[in-house]
């Protein structure tokens, strides 16, 4: 064999390894899996209090503290963002929100008061942050701290 025939072979050869190389990380590209984010968070409870349970839908979003409520705790959750469009920042708010009720809702409250709702771009931690509180209103209910 002359050396530009092995030459050439191995090139060929390069080639042909190259586009194996190629496709393997395309298979493993495509059947990768795809992190599926959901909302975490607590309630840190704020006093010791025997409220039952409710119902999730009859928990209500307060934009100001009424001036009769009982403080039930803190609710905090957490979702790491992964696009920025206006839909996906509605979805993931909603998300949140609905998060923040359930929580709410296994305490005993029967109203949140959103206190902070922010989002962080930067790297590596595109999140949303929300801070509640936990709240049980009624009439008779007296004026705790804010």
């Amino acid at each position: 064999m002359k050396a530009q025939d092995i030459k050439a072979s191995y090139k060929h050869q390069n080639i042909i390894y190259a586009g194996i190389l190629l496709i393997v990380f395309a298979v493993g590209f495509l059947i990768a899996p795809k992190p599926n984010y959901m909302v975490h968070g607590i309630l840190l409870p704020s006093q010791e209090t025997n409220m039952p349970a409710i119902p999730v839908q009859d928990v209500k979003i307060f934009r100001q503290l009424p001036a009769n409520y009982i403080d039930l705790g803190l609710i905090r959750t957490a979702l790491h963002r992964t696009s920025n469009t206006s839909e996906a920042n509605q979805n993931q708010v909603d998300a949140s929100v609905q998060f923040a009720r359930e929580l709410a809702a296994q305490r005993g409250a029967n109203a949140i008061w959103i206190k902070l709702l922010r989002t962080t771009d930067e790297p590596p931690m595109h999140s949303m942050i929300m801070m509640a509180k936990a709240i049980h209103t009624e009439a008779s209910a007296p004026k705790s701290g804010k």
